[in-house]
């Protein structure tokens, strides 16, 4: 699993980039997020919303991937 170095940025000081680190990436996941749930799920049930957004994230991180290399993946984790 990749190691990711957390970085923050501070909004109530006005800084909205701090080198490479910035909201964009987080504001699209969830744009795509919402995208998803309208014209795909049409609702997520609160009993389940930590598998919907948890697979959504694994398709996001994954999807530069070959389709044969994510199922592979799969296979190798499962």
């Amino acid at each position: 699993m990749p190691e990711y170095n957390h970085k923050v940025i501070q909004h109530s000081a006005g800084e909205y980039v701090n080198g490479m680190s910035h909201t964009n990436g987080i504001g699209s996941f969830w744009a795509l997020l919402k995208r998803d749930y309208y014209g795909t799920f049409h609702h997520f049930s609160n009993k389940h919303i930590i598998r919907y957004i948890g697979k959504f994230a694994t398709r996001q991180n994954r999807r530069d991937q070959s389709t044969m290399t994510q199922i592979n993946q799969a296979i190798i984790n499962s």
